[in-house]
């Protein structure tokens, strides 16, 4: 049952990802991970999001589990 709440909320992530024009396969803590490293927009956004769910490393993590779910045939 957990993991179907999980699956929600990922689905919704993914959604307002879309909504604000992004790749509707990745999640906010990817995008946030992403523009953060190559140096564009969402500056203070990523640290915002790792601090909110408690993890220095979430959106780096998010961004790896996007990436490899994407290079997967």
């Amino acid at each position: 049952m957990a993991n179907y709440f999980l699956n929600i909320l990922i689905a919704f992530d993914r959604m307002i990802n879309a909504f604000l024009n992004g790749d509707p396969d990745e999640t906010l803590s990817s995008v946030a991970y992403r523009k953060n490293r190559d140096g564009t927009a969402w500056k203070f956004t990523m640290p915002f999001i790792n601090t909110l769910f408690g993890n220095s490393n979430h959106c780096k993590n998010a961004y790896e589990f996007d990436r490899d779910r994407k290079l997967k045939p």
